[in-house]
């Protein structure tokens, strides 16, 4: 397990943004000694005053490990991730959680194409994307704008790089609407119970389909009162309680 704790500065000015400074300072002091209850519980009341991070969730997760809360941990992770997806401390921290995970459950096989858009759009989250996109715009315009106003011998080679720069605002665009997209229609939950029955209906009294463990990620398809319809990477789908998951 690293031991890297991200140290970050809140604003000085605002009363609240100092006291979230002190107290994240302090859960990285109670980290270091070894007080990982007590650093995670500073964390909270970090992210119950509304300055989340993914230096915030990364040191939840990683002081939820300490004190071996898997689920807890996963569920830390998950949301550091869609702060900081190319971070490569996370990613070592969140292959090592998966070790310690009772379901094992794997990725089915895809074609080249669908990995590497999935690795793609994965690389920044949509607000990444986004600003990629506007800043790609105005690069854009401005080629367009040497094109049409700047008169001399190399407007074939201007015509060719306003172009291609089009194409690639283009391309970018199309990640950012289907990267936002998802964010926000795809809801995925981590169980926190040691072990919960996925069930054939929203029901206890009907057919038990299989078991799912502490840590494992899932997708929320509907929710029906106090159930929820999810599926797993691999297709599986069921029924579970909604007070087993939460929401990443």
């Amino acid at each position: 397990m690293r031991k890297t704790i991200w140290i970050f500065l809140f604003a000085l000015i605002p009363l609240w943004a100092q006291t979230a400074d002190n107290l994240f300072e302090q859960a990285n002091q109670a980290y270091r000694d070894g007080k990982f209850e007590q650093a995670l519980s500073l964390y909270k009341q970090i992210e119950e005053q509304g300055m989340v991070s993914g230096a915030l969730y990364f040191n939840m997760g990683n002081a939820a490990y300490r004190l071996r809360k898997y689920g807890l941990a996963r569920l830390y992770y998950e949301r550091a991730k869609k702060l900081m997806p190319n971070d490569e401390d996370l990613k070592y921290n969140m292959e090592l959680l998966t070790l310690r995970l009772t379901d094992q459950i794997k990725d089915p096989p895809q074609l080249f194409l669908f990995r590497w858009w999935h690795g793609l759009t994965e690389l920044l989250p949509a607000k990444g994307w986004g600003m990629a996109s506007l800043t790609l715009l105005i690069v854009t315009l401005t080629g367009w704008a040497f094109f049409f106003y700047r008169r001399n011998r190399g407007r074939s080679v201007q015509l060719r790089v306003a172009s291609y720069l089009s194409f690639l605002w283009v391309f970018v665009m199309i990640i950012w609407v289907t990267k936002s997209y998802r964010e926000q229609t795809d809801r995925y939950a981590v169980v926190l119970v040691p072990s919960e029955t996925v069930h054939a209906e929203p029901s206890e009294t009907t057919t038990e389909l299989f078991i799912l463990h502490e840590g494992a990620k899932v997708k929320i398809e509907q929710q029906n009162n106090n159930w929820a319809l999810i599926r797993l990477k691999d297709g599986k789908t069921g029924w579970l309680s909604s007070k087993s998951i939460e929401e990443i």
